[in-house]
């Protein structure tokens, strides 16, 4: 997406970022270089004693400690997931005052809350992660990488009942005909090759089709398609004719098998 590629070039001069790779820069004595100098990405990742490893972790935590970065009410959430597993053994001396069944179901529903507000903790983890991974890379490359696709459009497939089921999520600064596309290659990815398509002469066999299963006879099907659809029978001269009607029997029967085939090819 180009979307992804353009913010990822500018993502090193970002304000909040900028400030830390010029400290990181200065801390460690890594000079800027040109993403076209092979030598010196070769000297700067295996030659030089970089720890790379500490120079990443530094930058995460520089990154966790932006006013702006992760706006204060959710910073209490995020220490609060994070430090609730050492955390909930840990007697709390007001909860001794209590009944033990009202411990019980407190500890039982701040265990529901940690593991619905996990996901998002770890996402926004990852984020962080990816955005230190970004900074390293151009600290020993010069090359600005772009950004993940998957921050503006995320597209999963979950179960849904024992069915696969794909959800997407699109952000308002993803491109709408990328986003398509990139849902048609996940759905052929998922389900392999695209059912037969259906058409309005489908829905209408459809509505007979039902009558057909409700165990209304030929005949009433018949009637009913004539005043629905006049026009396919105004050329009949005798519509009520026995050989007329065989022909028309057998056009129908012959329309509902094609129609099986279709909503087997569709369905199954």
């Amino acid at each position: 997406m180009l979307i992804n590629q353009t913010l990822g070039k500018l993502t090193p001069a970002h304000p909040d970022i900028l400030p830390i790779l010029e400290e990181i820069r200065e801390k460690y004595q890594i000079p800027e270089i040109s993403s076209t100098d092979n030598e010196m990405q070769i000297l700067l990742r295996h030659e030089l004693e970089f720890d790379w490893k500490a120079i990443h972790a530094e930058i995460q935590n520089k990154l966790k400690d932006l006013p702006d970065f992760i706006p204060e009410g959710t910073k209490k959430i995020y220490d609060e997931v994070k430090t609730y597993p050492e955390k909930k053994d840990v007697k709390d001396p007001d909860l001794e005052k209590v009944s033990e069944k009202f411990r019980d179901n407190f500890y039982v529903l701040m265990d529901m809350l940690y593991e619905i507000l996990l996901p998002t903790i770890e996402a926004l983890d990852n984020v962080i992660h990816i955005i230190a991974d970004l900074c390293v890379e151009y600290l020993i490359t010069g090359e600005a990488r772009e950004i993940p696709e998957d921050w503006f459009v995320a597209i999963n497939v979950i179960n849904s009942f024992g069915e696969k089921t794909l959800v997407m999520q699109v952000n308002e600064l993803a491109d709408p005909d990328e986003a398509a596309e990139l849902f048609k290659k996940k759905f052929r990815k998922t389900f392999g090759k695209q059912k037969r398509k259906l058409t309005e002469q489908h829905v209408k066999t459809a509505d007979y089709l039902r009558m057909k299963w409700e165990g209304k006879p030929y005949l009433y099907i018949l009637e009913e398609m004539e005043l629905r659809d006049p026009e396919e029978y105004e050329n009949l001269t005798n519509k009520r004719h026995p050989q007329t009607l065989r022909k028309k029997n057998d056009a129908l029967r012959q329309r509902f098998h094609r129609m099986n085939k279709v909503l087997d090819e569709t369905l199954l």
